[in-house]
């Protein structure tokens, strides 16, 4: 609950236009932009083949998804776990190719008597978006970010600059509550 208050407290201190820690300011530009959000973005890469090639940063900060191609984002997340961002986005990508999004979406109706354990929540999320045939890409900030709270909060206010240069959250947030909306625009926009 203290983490919480604090990713909270934080959003409404630098909610007022103040610079936040990380150079975040309130110009909202393309979420996509290598300065994005005052912060300074990795060139954009597959994420198999960044995940593969051990690319990704070992260190805690902050990384974004995207569907080449395609406006907006996908996902914005933090890492400051002890191997980092690399360590994170290694249990996303376990979790996405170990079984299809279903096996994990619908746990129950596969005969799993719980659910099972897919590292990331993300994970069969952005599966089912690879099976749409989106093109899944990563970016990192350059900077670190080793202190949590600053962490969460630098990721909710990327996620509110989202939200205003967008019109919505990116669709695998909040426990990927737009992913069906988001492929449904999107292959609707396909025919």
């Amino acid at each position: 609950m203290l983490l919480v208050h604090g990713v909270v407290g934080a959003l409404a201190h630098y909610g007022r236009g103040e610079c936040m820690t990380g150079g975040i300011t309130s110009a909202v530009g393309d979420p996509q932009g290598p300065e994005w959000g005052g912060l300074s973005w990795s060139e954009w890469l597959d994420f198999d083949e960044a995940h593969r090639g051990k690319l990704i940063p070992a260190t805690p900060g902050i990384y974004r998804f995207r569907a080449r191609g395609e406006p907006g984002l996908l996902y914005i997340g933090e890492s400051g776990e002890a191997k980092g961002r690399r360590g994170r986005l290694d249990d996303l990508a376990r979790g996405m190719g170990s079984h299809p999004a279903s096996y994990y979406l619908s746990w129950r109706a596969v005969g799993l008597a719980k659910r099972p354990h897919r590292g990331h929540y993300a994970a069969p999320y952005m599966r089912q978006c690879e099976d749409a045939g989106c093109h899944v890409q990563v970016s990192w900030a350059l900077e670190e970010h080793p202190d949590e709270t600053e962490r969460k909060a630098v990721e909710a206010r990327l996620i509110q600059l989202h939200h205003e240069a967008m019109g919505i959250d990116p669709p695998i947030q909040h426990g990927g509550q737009g992913v069906s909306a988001y492929l449904e625009k999107r292959r609707m926009n396909m025919a």
